[in-house]
């Protein structure tokens, strides 16, 4: 976790009470901070995308083969590898949802192929059918919710954001 303060005379500029007085007044100006090495999947880098209410990490490292997968990771575990889709090589995770679900929303794919997934909490994973409009050439996902509505965008010709829910 990063937490940020200022104590900069000028760091209240714009919020103050009735009095004058900033209500900030009298916080205290340092933070104790900690930062936590997540770890890889054997290869030499890892990237972290997302973090719930629960502290579980995701995103994506480089394996001991030099492929991507994504990964779950929490101080119990560590990080978890993924997997990705059958027949695929490479895999990131994006978004991971809070509460009981605990679902994390990626991509799997191959040779510049990606396929919007989600892995369940049990860490089986199932390809989403969000459509691909015939002027893109890939459709990334970002977030998604707990009604299963996922937001992102395409590329590789027009650049669009979209909205998608199997509903």
């Amino acid at each position: 976790f990063f937490i940020c303060s200022c104590s900069a005379s000028d760091a209240t500029v714009g919020v103050a009470d009735d009095t004058g007085k900033s209500p900030l007044a009298g916080a205290a100006t340092t933070v104790a901070t900690s930062r936590v090495d997540l770890g890889t999947l054997g290869g030499q880098s890892s990237y972290g995308a997302d973090i719930n209410s629960e502290d579980i990490v995701v995103g994506w490292s480089e394996t001991t083969t030099g492929t991507t997968h994504a990964f779950r990771w929490n101080s119990g575990s560590g990080m978890v590898d993924l997997g990705t889709l059958p027949g695929d090589d490479m895999s990131r995770a994006v978004s991971v949802l809070g509460g009981t679900t605990g679902e994390i929303l990626g991509m799997s794919g191959k040779n510049g192929r990606w396929t919007p997934v989600v892995w369940s909490a049990t860490g089986s994973v199932r390809a989403l059918t969000i459509p691909l409009p015939s002027n893109s050439s890939i459709t990334l996902p970002t977030a998604f919710n707990v009604r299963g509505e996922v937001v992102g965008s395409d590329a590789g010709g027009r650049e669009a954001g979209w909205i998608w829910s199997e509903a």
